[in-house]
């Protein structure tokens, strides 16, 4: 076994990260069933937050497992839409197409502007064609207070001591 600070100190840190990587592990997916077809979003956070960036993932999968084709589609448009104070959805906060990815999820990352509710539209295209369209209400939180001036010099100076702990504990051993 390795005892090195610096192997378990990385080993921790990986396996920590190990299964955030595309934006599922720590997430949440909301599915919706649209004609043959189930129609995925996922997204990297357990509570969406304005002002921080956040992965989302489209995918469309067919509803019958024993489906062996595979869906093919060119692209997705996907439309943010805010809610507002009368109950339905306007402005539109993005709009746009996202090609699908030659490796990986197809997705794009956003940062929602203001805390509130939000309707995502997705529509997956072949080409001009749609294959299937639905839409997911998100509740994203507001942003957090930033941090004072003492909150913000406290949290440098225990990170200066950890370090400085942290060199002091290799070196010793080095000698």
């Amino acid at each position: 076994m390795n005892k090195n600070p610096i192997f378990l100190l990385t080993a921790i840190f990986v396996f920590a990260l190990a299964g955030t990587g595309y934006g599922h592990g720590l997430g949440q997916t909301v599915v919706k069933t649209v004609g043959d077809y189930h129609v995925d979003l996922e997204y990297e956070s357990l509570e969406l937050r304005a002002q921080e960036p956040v992965r989302m993932n489209f995918n469309i999968r067919w509803v019958d497992p024993a489906h062996k084709a595979d869906l093919i589609f060119t692209d997705v448009w996907v439309r943010i839409i805010e809610a507002n104070t009368g109950g339905g959805f306007d402005p539109t906060v993005f709009a746009g197409p996202i090609s699908q990815a030659n490796f990986g999820p197809t997705g794009m990352t956003y940062v929602f502007p203001r805390g509130g509710t939000y309707q995502v539209e997705v529509r997956f295209e072949n080409e001009d064609k749609t294959i299937a369209e639905s839409s997911f209400e998100l509740t994203v939180a507001n942003a957090p207070q930033p941090a004072n001036a003492i909150t913000a010099g406290f949290g440098g100076l225990v990170g200066l001591l950890i370090g400085a702990l942290g060199v002091y504990v290799v070196m010793r051993k080095r000698v």
